[in-house]
């Protein structure tokens, strides 16, 4: 049996919302019991020879397909002993092993830019990581899209602002991430609170989502905005949370995510038909279900779909 040999880089904190849309790493390991619901079975992955056969030539001669990503639960994420890495795309990289019939070693790099840095050094030939597929993105990139996101609300309990989507954020204090293009929809909307006569948002920003989120706990901010599947993690693991404003647009486009390599690499395509194997196999439904993001679930998986048009798609 093939091993995952998952590689620690750096404890680093991940860096920022990077809209492309990624989200931060935790300021601190993670709970183990975020590693999702332990009932719920994951089928074993089957080898597919015509997968195998379209890796490059260079990672079947090597027996090794080297992939990247970033500390961001519940995709992937430490647990409280600090080295045991963990999370869905930890799994989704062991079942990859098994489709391509090669070992797959995940990486961990300190943030989204040292992601970058490994597939322009050929470090890594693709990354499993949270940067969304957007047309800006995909100027650089090309994704293998297979989960759909959101960007929501994280409130206290019994939501005492009456947040239900960015509409209702007048006259209330909002964390993001420093920098990301959700602090840019909040900076937009509270101009539509003025002109409106509403009250201004009050915008506060953190260098990473366990700031912002602290804050909300604090009580020094009403809400923290940002990716749905992130924040449902946080939820599971603090009952005083809840999410509002979900499955909603919420100022974005549709935001896609899966796999992605530099522009024009055909690793893309054999990375989808990998995901549709895992789909067929029952694995995709299973990992929605254990980490609880069977909402973001991709009805169609596809390349590229955030400039396709839905015939196109």
């Amino acid at each position: 049996m093939r091993s995952l040999r998952s590689t620690v880089v750096s404890t680093a904190l991940a860096v920022g919302l990077a809209l492309g849309l990624v989200g931060c790493s935790t300021s601190e390991p993670a709970s183990d019991s975020a590693a999702g619901s332990s009932s719920v079975v994951i089928p074993e992955a089957k080898f597919s020879q015509e997968l195998h056969d379209r890796l490059p030539q260079s990672v079947r001669d090597a027996g090794v397909l080297k992939l990247a990503g970033f500390q961001f639960p519940p995709y992937a994420y430490y647990a409280k002993d600090g080295t045991t890495l963990q999370g869905m795309y930890v799994e989704v990289a062991a079942s990859l092993e098994k489709v391509f019939g090669v070992d797959v070693d995940f990486t961990v790099e300190p943030s989204i830019g040292d992601v970058t840095s490994a597939l322009k050094s050929k470090r890594a030939v693709a990354s499993l990581s949270s940067l969304a597929d957007l047309s800006t993105t995909e100027e650089s990139f090309d994704f293998a899209d297979w989960i759909r996101e959101y960007v929501v609300f994280l409130v206290k309990k019994g939501n005492p602002e009456k947040i239900t989507g960015l509409e209702s954020t007048c006259g209330t204090t909002v964390a993001t991430l420093q920098g990301g293009p959700s602090e840019k929809v909040l900076n937009d909307y509270t101009k539509e609170c003025t002109k409106t006569g509403r009250e201004p948002i009050t915008i506060t920003t953190f260098a990473d989502q366990n700031a912002a989120v602290l804050a909300v706990r604090s009580g020094r901010a009403d809400a923290a905005f940002s990716q749905q599947i992130p924040l449902t993690y946080y939820v599971s693991q603090d009952p005083n949370f809840e999410l509002a404003g979900v499955n909603q647009a919420n100022g974005f486009p549709n935001l896609y995510f899966g796999a992605y390599a530099l522009k024009g690499d055909p690793i893309v395509d054999t990375l989808l038909g990998a995901f549709e194997a895992l789909r067929t196999d029952g694995l995709y439904d299973a990992w929605l279900q254990k980490y609880g993001i069977e909402s973001n679930r991709l009805e169609k998986f596809g390349i590229n779909l955030a400039t396709k048009t839905p015939e196109t798609r």
